[in-house]
């Protein structure tokens, strides 16, 4: 049964679970503990802030000189003491590092592999698809605004190199405190983990409130499960009293924390070896990716929505990962350029303009209409963008995660850039 889109508070329509996920992200800062705050809603990520005996530490400092700024503004508003240490869950959270510090003297902490990956990023595969993805360029307001708070990603940077870099397993002194490095790899092969023993509290980039996100539609290297599912059932069987996530709300109390670990462990492992049992079977990429199923329980679970994640996008992610760039199918073999494909499909039917009508009449089997749609742009027919751009608007409108969302309106705009 499809859902009708609601409406965000710029005249964005989306699925019903982003729009009530976009609401909650109100730029605030959020008391913690004493001592503890998370920096909440300026973006898509948080920072953490931490007061120490003689200054503060601050994890991750946002995705440019801008919101580094920011941050340290609605620091001001709990402490005005100097920041002492940066400490880096990953590479994604490292353009505003010089703005958030303004002068301070801070050590800059993170994993060996972090400015290389920095400086790989400035000569990536994926900068227009990390564009498509967060909606960069599609309108401030309106039906098609993004709704999840995009990254300042075309700002100016202010990143700067670490001074210190850290291993699982090290301890550091900083701010007259002792922080624990923990195994912290998700999203990149530079993850780290903070413990804090004093508050008995973890920052980390491994769950949100949210399915997670092991297939970016912006592209990137394999985020391979197994160091994550290591380091979340690390933290399932030892919670802290509080876990401080790089995205979605801070969690207190150990048995909601090591609730939350354990079901992100259970879908991420479930849908895993799910594919390696079909693959070891002999099953195709396409056949894996249709077979493997969330377990109806974690499916529907409140805390797994796929608002950033998707299931689909984990599981083709985790079969090409492991499996090669080869689907298995023989056809594949063979492959076919999409305009090749597309004027064979002409030739079949006998007339381009009939790809067209067909996927005009094929609208519910939207994966069916959209590559009828597709081959019929291919071949020039008029009229053909902008029904490609309408499927893309109607899928749009129907999922809950922002970046298909994004990625679909950001599509159909170049399609129609008119509308």
């Amino acid at each position: 049964m499809s859902t009708s889109p609601a409406v965000a508070e710029h005249g964005q329509l989306g699925h019903p679970h982003l729009v009530e996920h976009r609401l909650r992200l109100q730029p605030t800062v959020i008391t913690v503990c004493p001592g503890v705050w998370t920096v909440f809603g300026l973006s898509l990520a948080n920072a953490h802030v931490i007061a120490g005996k003689d200054g503060l530490i601050v994890v991750d400092a946002g995705h440019s000189g801008a919101e580094g700024a920011e941050l340290r503004r609605h620091i001001r508003q709990v402490s005005h003491a100097p920041i002492r240490a940066v400490l880096l869950t990953h590479w994604h959270y490292v353009r505003g590092i010089a703005s958030l510090l303004d002068g301070d003297a801070a050590a800059i902490i993170a994993h060996p592999r972090l400015h290389a990956n920095v400086m790989r990023a400035q000569q990536s595969f994926t900068g227009l698809r990390n564009a498509l993805e967060t909606g960069a360029r599609l309108p401030e307001s309106g039906p098609h605004a993004v709704i999840a708070r995009a990254p300042r990603w075309r700002d100016p940077s202010t990143y700067l190199p670490p001074t210190h870099t850290v291993l699982p397993g090290d301890t550091v002194q900083l701010a007259g405190l002792e922080v624990e490095v923990l195994e912290g790899c998700f999203d990149s092969d530079d993850g780290l983990a903070y413990r804090f023993p004093h508050v008995d509290a973890v920052a980390h980039n491994l769950i949100t409130g949210q399915f997670p996100n092991f297939g970016s539609l912006a592209g990137g290297r394999y985020r391979d499960p197994l160091p994550w599912l290591q380091a979340v059932a690390a933290l399932r069987e030892h919670p802290p009293q509080h876990a401080l996530p790089c995205h979605g709300l801070p969690i207190s109390g150990r048995q909601d924390v090591a609730e939350r670990f354990a079901l992100n462990h259970e879908a991420i492992r479930s849908l895993y070896d799910q594919a390696q049992a079909l693959a070891a079977a002999g099953s195709t990429i396409p056949d894996i990716i249709r077979q493997v199923q969330l377990p109806a329980h974690l499916a529907q679970h409140p805390m797994l929505r796929q608002i950033y994640g998707t299931a689909d996008h984990a599981v083709r992610a985790f079969a090409l990962g492991e499996m090669g760039f080869w689907s298995g199918e023989p056809r594949d073999l063979f492959p076919l350029h999409p305009d090749q494909e597309a004027q064979c499909l002409a030739d079949l039917v006998g007339n381009p303009q009939r790809l067209l009508e067909a996927a005009q009449q094929a609208q519910e089997a939207p994966a069916w209409a959209m590559r009828l749609a597709d081959a019929a742009c291919r071949c020039g027919v008029i009229g053909a963008k902008a029904f490609r751009a309408q499927l893309l608007r109607q899928a749009a409108m129907a999922t809950p995660a922002w970046t298909e969302r994004n990625t679909m309106l950001s599509l159909a705009q170049n399609d129609d850039p008119q509308e």
